[in-house]
């Protein structure tokens, strides 16, 4: 052979000799690793404050009067209030109040009004009366207008009137609107309502008539001499005898 020390394959009871050095990459500590120790000085805070927190979460949170229910959370489940060590309670010291500085505080209290709220929401709107007892109206346009169109449409017919609402005909079928988008409509007579007021007229007695006219000839005021301030009488023209003056 060439290269026996290639080709040959070494003995498996005999240990291999290298100069290379293997590492192993784990992603965590070993096993049988030391733990590590705070100091002193930090063990006794941490020490402090974790007692501090058992106190805080076994008793001052179970202690604690839930407006709710009221009682506290160990009340339902112990039937008693929990008895705390007295570490936890701190008396306070209350300094003794002064008698001028409580009659100012009521003076400046009692002087204090209340501020009226502004209301953005609630718009004023001009109401036209004769909405109460029209029969047409006028309705609104309130969509995008081309120009040189008629901003209202009508006259329609009034079905049912509320205090915010109206009912009208539009188009041959029934619509409801809100108050603010019309307005009245004024419509002149027809012949028909002008036919029915000239019967109704015609329906009056001669005879009322005539005594009508007797009765406001009776209540005329006769006439009287008008004379200046020297004493001289005014002679008024014929043509103006027709004429009353007041």
């Amino acid at each position: 052979m060439k290269y026996p020390a290639i080709t040959k394959l070494p003995d498996p009871n005999q240990p291999v000799k290298h100069n290379a050095v293997h590492y192993i990459n784990s992603k965590g500590p070993p096993v049988s690793a030391k733990p590590r120790r705070l100091a002193p000085d930090r063990l006794k805070i941490a020490k402090a404050e974790v007692q501090r927190m058992i106190h805080l979460v076994l008793l001052g949170i179970r202690t604690a009067v839930k407006e709710d229910i009221k009682a506290s959370c160990a009340e339902p489940v112990y039937e008693k209030t929990l008895q705390l060590p007295s570490d936890m309670i701190e008396t306070s010291i209350i300094p003794p109040c002064d008698d001028i500085f409580v009659d100012r505080l009521r003076n400046t209290m009692r002087e204090l009004n209340p501020v009226a709220t502004s209301a953005h929401g609630k718009t004023k709107f001009y109401v036209n009366p004769s909405l109460k007892t029209c029969s047409h109206v006028f309705l609104s346009i309130d969509s995008m207008k081309p120009p040189l169109c008629q901003p209202f449409t009508g006259s329609h017919k009034v079905l049912k009137q509320t205090q915010k609402n109206f009912t009208i005909e539009l188009n041959g079928r029934t619509s409801t609107v809100s108050i603010d988008r019309v307005k009245p409509a004024y419509l002149i007579p027809t012949c028909e309502e002008k036919t029915r007021i000239l019967h109704a007229e015609e329906t009056v007695s001669p005879a009322n008539f005539r005594s009508d006219k007797q009765q406001s000839d009776d209540q005329t005021v006769p006439d009287k001499t008008v004379t200046t301030r020297s004493g001289r009488r005014v002679h008024f023209p014929s043509k103006l005898s027709t004429y009353t003056t007041y």
